[in-house]
């Protein structure tokens, strides 16, 4: 026969900081201080043929009869802030202690869920070496949750019992502040719950894998930059990043990363934007109304320069149309959230003039190689459908997406919103383009190179072709880039990537008047002429004395042989 050893559960030192253990067969009691009523925990044994202790009946303290009071009232009541790290760092492993305590009690793989005024708490429980075959738990307290593996609670070891608790305090947050930081010269303040991750094997604070927590957002008009995954340093008393990462956040819930074994919070940090949004309105505005100048040169060009008439011409005429009402729109009404409906209406109508960009983009390219295809001959695609096709596809879009939408609009920005996916009915159609036109410049490029091969190439035809594509190429690259980078800019607003989109997006009008006029050798020349012809005309009276006296010098010379 088997007998059953007594443990001694005291040597876990399973009762508070003003308590005392008091080991007893198959049990154990707590004594408090004198004055304070006893708290009994006792577990009872069964023993049968094979061994020790088919089934435990326990009878436990309920969390709600574990009384923290004191210790939240000496917080509140500590001198500096010394004695405050200290009181808050006792009172997370105390709660921590007792939590773990209760957890040993709990059957294989057996899940119990506790509540108290402080805190609430879910906690799990595996026994005698054997690991579940889901390896990973999760665990949900005060609309926290926690996902951890088990290899993470047990490091891989043998054990009679591993649990894991998940700590989630209700009011702790507005005690443990952001001035606590570690960092104090950076105001912060705590906007999620503060939760503790307890596991029963605590040799060391490093887990083997890392684990997800994620955290109530009770701050919801944040942006990712701002927001710092924070756990408790118990020695120091203070909030410490090493080792946490926010993974991502909206408006609820914040996800982070961490591969210790401590309390966490999120600080929310109020210098990382506001020290650049004055950089970045500077940026915008002069990048824009650079931009918006250098459109505006190139649309007067292609539509009163006679000599460069033709397709292309027509195509870069709307493309930098709508390019121009796109940037102009941008400018100035991205950020009015303040009135729905007409923040609707910006988006709507910014999301249909970039389709038009790009749907004229689309164009150039097939223009181009229709153009190859044909062998440099003259036919080209038809003005009528180009245009029925330009605007008529984005509207056809818009007008979908804005039919059956909800939740159409980002709620920081007048523009599609990401969230509730209905970004794609912009990135889908962009992608699509992208692709397409990144096919026949490929196939024009091997064409090209092919031509260029042949023993007597139309040199000067080839020449324009492959001006045509290069032109094509950057633009694509250009917009297409921008605009890609604008989704995660939009999606994931930090300092770098707001950067990148507002200097690229500020000069997309630049770019264009570059690429179709000034490396364009005709419209070069109508430049020059242009400004001659404005010089004569400024200079008259001097030009006109000019000649007479050159031509009466001569004919004085001619007349008398000097």
């Amino acid at each position: 026969m088997n007998y059953c050893k007594d443990r001694d559960e005291c040597e876990s030192s399973p009762c508070g900081s003003n308590e005392t253990c008091h080991n007893t067969e198959g049990s154990f009691h707590c004594t408090f201080d004198p004055g304070s009523a006893s708290r009994n925990n006792t577990t009872n044994h069964s023993e049968d043929g094979s061994g020790c202790s088919s089934k435990n009946e326990t009878k436990y303290p309920s969390i709600n009869e574990i009384n923290f009071a004191g210790q939240m009232e000496n917080i509140n009541n500590c001198k500096d802030h010394t004695d405050c790290h200290q009181q808050i760092s006792k009172l997370l492993q105390d709660v921590k202690k007792h939590v773990l305590m209760l957890a040993r009690t709990l059957g294989h793989e057996e899940k119990q869920n506790f509540s108290s005024s402080l805190f609430e708490v879910e906690m799990q429980t595996i026994h005698n070496n054997k690991i579940p075959e889901e390896k990973n738990t999760r665990l949900s307290a005060g609309g926290n949750s926690l996902d951890i593996s088990w290899k993470s609670v047990t490091r891989n070891e043998s054990f009679d019992s591993a649990s894991v608790a998940l700590i989630s305090y209700k009011n702790l947050d507005s005690i443990i502040n952001g001035s606590f930081h570690n960092n104090q010269t950076d105001p912060a303040d705590v906007v999620s719950d503060i939760v503790t991750l307890a596991i029963s094997n605590n040799q060391s604070n490093e887990l083997l894998e890392p684990v997800t927590l994620t955290l109530r957002n009770r701050q919801q008009n944040v942006n990712k930059s701002q927001l710092q995954c924070v756990s408790w340093d118990l020695k120091e008393g203070i909030w410490s990043t090493n080792g946490c990462v926010v993974l991502r956040a909206n408006k609820t819930h914040i996800e982070c990363s961490s591969r210790r074994v401590a309390s966490f919070a999120v600080l929310m940090a109020f210098h990382d934007l506001k020290d650049h949004v004055h950089s970045l309105n500077v940026i915008t505005l002069v990048g824009i109304i650079v931009s918006l100048i250098c459109l505006a040169i190139a649309l007067f060009t292609f539509i009163f320069c006679r000599s460069i008439k033709g397709v292309r011409t027509t195509i870069h005429t709307h493309l930098c149309l709508s390019l121009f009402l796109a940037e102009l729109l941008f400018l100035v009404g991205i950020s009015r959230t303040e009135n729905q409906v007409m923040c609707f209406v910006i988006a709507g109508t910014l999301h249909y003039l970039l389709l038009v960009c790009f749907s004229w983009m689309l164009l150039e390219g097939v223009q181009l190689y229709v153009m190859v295809v044909q062998v440099f001959h003259t036919k080209s695609l038809r003005p009528r459908y180009m245009v029925i096709f330009g605007y008529g596809l984005p509207l056809l879009i818009v007008g979908i997406s804005v039919a059956i939408s909800e939740g159409y609009v980002a709620e920081n920005y007048c523009w599609l919103d990401f969230k509730s996916g209905w970004l794609w009915a912009f990135v889908a159609p962009v992608c699509v383009i992208i692709l397409i036109n990144a096919t026949i410049f490929v196939i024009m490029v091997y064409k090209l190179a092919k031509k260029f091969s042949t023993l007597n190439p139309d040199m000067e035809n080839l020449r324009k072709v492959r001006m045509f594509t290069f032109t094509a190429i950057a633009q694509l690259c250009l917009l297409g880039c921008t605009w890609l980078i604008g989704v995660f800019h939009f999606q994931d607003d930090t300092i770098v990537m707001t950067y990148i989109f507002t200097i690229i997006n500020s000069g997309q009008g630049v770019f264009i008047f570059i690429l179709h006029c000034l490396f364009n050798k005709q419209i070069r020349d109508e430049y020059v002429n242009c400004c001659t012809n404005m010089c004569r005309l400024t200079k008259p009276s001097k030009y006109s004395e000019f000649s007479t006296f050159s031509t009466q010098g001569l004919k004085s010379t001619q007349e008398t042989g000097i």
